[in-house]
């Protein structure tokens, strides 16, 4: 199942590596920051580690969303 634009920003965010459009992640951070971003920003570490708080529940919910064990393992191995 291909991610879509939300989840490829949320993506984005919390690892810093660009799954998708700039704009899609600047919107996010716009949003999970709850003021307006400025391109600049994203070359600060401290704003990075804010974002990556701000997005962290919402990229779990995506990993537990796609994740699927794999049949050859057992849980008892």
């Amino acid at each position: 199942m291909p991610l879509t634009e939300r989840e490829a920003a949320v993506i984005s965010a919390y690892t810093g590596f660009t799954l998708c459009n700039f704009s899609l992640v600047q919107e996010l951070a716009d949003e999970k920051l709850g003021r307006s971003t400025y391109t600049h920003e994203f070359a600060n570490k401290h704003f990075w580690e804010e974002l990556h708080k701000a997005v962290r529940g919402e990229f779990l919910e995506i990993c537990k969303s796609i994740y699927t064990p794999s049949t050859d393992c057992e849980e008892n191995e």
